[in-house]
């Protein structure tokens, strides 16, 4: 199942509910009772999400880059190369040994011809707005770099800019799979429903929690089982059985009977989606005693 089938629409229309407009108002509302909030687009995940995410944000300190000029120490030519981007405030990138003393037009750098490489000029036709507002920022740190208080102002601005940047190319990771993917759509729609992990308002964010979770089972329970089944088999949920293989001596598993009472199985599908991980996939048989 991809993101255009009915049952992932009709649970994407769940999860962006505004509860709030719900609760101050009935009218409004509709065909279904809710109102719904802009959904983001299923296809690109927001870029701030990814970067909840503490190994998807250290690995963009590692490898997303930003443009930055060097001029060529043989041709004197001004170059735009991409340096690590969490080394171009303060040119920090440029007090390394590679750049610091006689840099030359390379391959390595995206030069194929060294110096006799054809670079044009930087414009919003081969390099985004970010990136050509990161390079008119480094001119401008260059022309005052002997100004300490009107660097400073720069750098700030640097940094602002850099933010967006990274937030713009997080995407392009090597690390990012399906279940980073996962995980920042859930923290996405989290912070969307205002819950906050920051510690602020830690009751407030408890209750909206509460309601949320009461918003999901409500919602599931319009639900056929074989609807319930049939999501759950997609995320990956599977019982653990009582008895065992044989060969392996490990435990059989199965998955969701449509036979289990209704209400256990909505409990455990709503403590998944309220905190999406492995762990809650892996269900026993005796949670479904009726």
């Amino acid at each position: 199942m991809d993101g255009t089938w009915p049952i992932i629409e009709t649970l994407y229309d769940i999860l962006y509910v505004d509860l709030d407009a719900v609760d101050e108002d009935d009218g409004g509302l509709n065909d279904d009772g809710l109102i719904k909030k802009e959904k983001e687009p299923k296809e690109g995940i927001l870029g701030d999400d990814y970067l909840e995410i503490g190994r998807l944000r250290e690995g963009a300190d590692r490898e997303l880059t930003a443009p930055q000029w060097i001029q060529c120490f043989e041709c004197k030519k001004w170059r735009v190369i991409p340096v690590e981007m969490s080394k171009v405030v303060g040119g920090e990138w440029a007090k390394s040994q590679r750049f610091e003393t006689e840099w030359r037009c390379n391959v390595e750098d995206g030069l194929d011809r060294d110096c006799d490489s054809e670079q044009n000029a930087p414009s919003k036709r081969s390099h985004s707005e970010h990136e050509v507002a990161i390079l008119r920022l480094q001119r401008k740190w260059m022309n005052a770099r002997y100004s300490k208080q009107e660097t400073l102002g720069i750098e700030d601005e640097m940094k602002a800019v850099l933010k967006a940047l990274k937030v713009e190319t997080v995407h392009k990771l090597v690390g990012i799979g399906d279940d980073e993917m996962a995980e920042a759509r859930f923290l996405g729609i989290g912070e969307w429903s205002g819950f906050n992990e920051d510690g602020d308002g830690q009751n407030d964010d408890e209750m909206k929690m509460c309601r949320f979770h009461q918003h999901l089972v409500s919602s599931l329970r319009f639900w056929r089982i074989e609807s319930l089944k049939t999501l759950m088999d997609h995320f990956g949920f599977f019982v653990e059985q009582k008895t065992k293989e044989k060969r392996s001596g490990n435990y059989k598993v199965a998955q969701i009977a449509m036979s289990y009472p209704k209400e256990t199985v909505i409990a455990k599908l709503a403590a998944f989606l309220m905190f999406p991980c492995k762990k809650a996939l892996h269900l026993k048989t005796d949670h479904f005693k009726k």
